[in-house]
Formats: structure tokens, C-alpha cells, sequence
């Protein structure tokens, strides 16, 4: 395909799309002037990009950091005893249950907060949704959210995700208020905060799983 371009026309919009064709054109000749080795550099940087700007694709990468182990590692980074303000907070599930958080005090809990827009909190949740699975009745799992109802429950299902998702009904504590999302508490047996984190996380890998199973 070729266009001559002729700029004293009236019809600019048609000129307009020549120059494109042509710009195109000579990248592409350029491209094909490459080493393997550029080729597969500008190959890179369009997936890149095309990762960037657009949600999916910054799922994608964030899932593809999370396998590479860089974010696999936990610790104990707090060591607050929580209070009555925690045992009152009250929830509500997929199926309109109402509970108060924490009401199994035998077991750690598992508290994320997150939502179906956020980027960071869909590259987590497969991790999330394969702790669960591990860790069983070991674990008392708590994934919280803001938004309404019917619109997670769409979304689960289109992911077709089976999780423990849950509403508030009153106002989040303060020891346990999220600042930005996704944010990850973990509470031991004895009721004290014993890890507070912001950002995605490998919930799955076997740091996680040791240190859960310390508590």
C-alpha cells in the first residue's frame, strides 16, 4: 500500500492517514532491519506497554512479579493486642449473614481488604484463593470490601473464585483501617496483630504458609 502524500489538498484527514500509513510503513522496514536480538527488545517493550496501559495487563504483570518469588517472604512486623472495638465489628457475607469478626478465636485470622477495580488485589487473589485451600479450617479467612454486593458477586462468578468475602456493617476499627488497597492483617491465636502489610503479596508460598502455622 502506498500513499502520496500531497499537502495542498483540502482533504486533510486523508492526508492525515497517508502520513500514518506511511510512518508505519518505514517502522516496519526498519523492524525487519533488525538482529534477533533488537526484534525480540522492541517485541518486549510493546508487551510492556500494551501492560501498562491497559487493566488486564497490569494484572498480567503483577502476577508475573508475584511468580518470581520476589514478594514471598513474611515476618512479624507488629504486636498489638486487639480489643472489644475489633470483637464488635460486625460483617456481613455473600449470602446475608451477619457475624461479628473474629467470633472463632481459636484459630488465626486472615484479614485482606480489596476491591474488584484494583489491579494489585486481582494479581493476589489466585495466591489468596490457594492459601485458603491449604491452610483449611486452620485459617479463618476474612476478605473484606466496600463495594456493593451484587456487583462482587457478578464478579466471583464471571472469575468463578470461591472466597470469603464479606461487607461492613460498622465502621472498621481504627488498629485495622485500611489505607490504600490491598491491605493484609494477620492476627494470631491469642488475638494480637502480628503482621500488617499494603501492596500484593504471594499469599501461597511456604514463608506464608510456616509462618501461619506458627501462630
Amino acid at each position: 500500500m502506498h500513499c502520496k502524500i500531497d499537502y495542498t489538498s483540502v482533504n486533510c484527514y486523508s492526508n492525515y492517514v497517508c502520513a500514518v500509513i506511511k510512518y508505519i510503513q518505514k517502522q516496519w522496514e526498519l523492524f525487519k532491519a533488525k538482529s534477533l536480538l533488537g526484534k525480540a527488545s522492541d517485541i518486549l517493550i510493546v508487551v510492556l506497554l500494551i501492560g501498562a496501559f491497559t487493566p488486564d495487563g497490569r494484572v498480567w504483570m503483577q502476577r508475573a512479579i508475584l511468580s518470581t518469588g520476589l514478594m514471598s517472604s513474611i515476618e512479624s512486623n507488629e504486636n498489638r493486642a486487639l480489643g472489644s472495638d475489633e470483637a464488635q465489628w460486625m460483617l456481613q457475607d455473600l449470602e446475608g449473614n451477619t457475624i461479628s469478626f473474629g467470633q472463632e478465636t481459636d484459630k488465626p485470622i486472615f484479614l485482606n481488604f480489596w476491591a474488584t477495580w484494583c489491579p494489585p488485589c486481582k494479581a493476589e487473589m489466585p495466591s489468596i484463593i490457594e492459601l485458603n485451600e491449604l491452610m483449611g479450617d486452620k485459617l479463618q479467612m476474612y476478605l473484606v470490601t466496600n463495594e456493593d454486593p451484587e456487583k462482587v458477586r457478578a464478579f466471583l462468578e464471571k472469575k468463578n473464585w470461591d472466597l470469603p468475602v464479606y461487607f461492613p456493617l460498622t465502621a472498621v476499627p481504627v488498629q485495622l483501617k485500611a489505607e490504600a488497597l490491598p491491605s493484609t492483617y494477620i492476627i494470631d491465636r491469642e488475638n494480637t496483630l502480628v503482621h500488617q502489610s499494603v501492596g500484593m503479596t504471594n499469599w501461597s508460598s511456604s514463608e506464608v504458609q510456616d509462618f501461619i502455622s506458627k501462630l
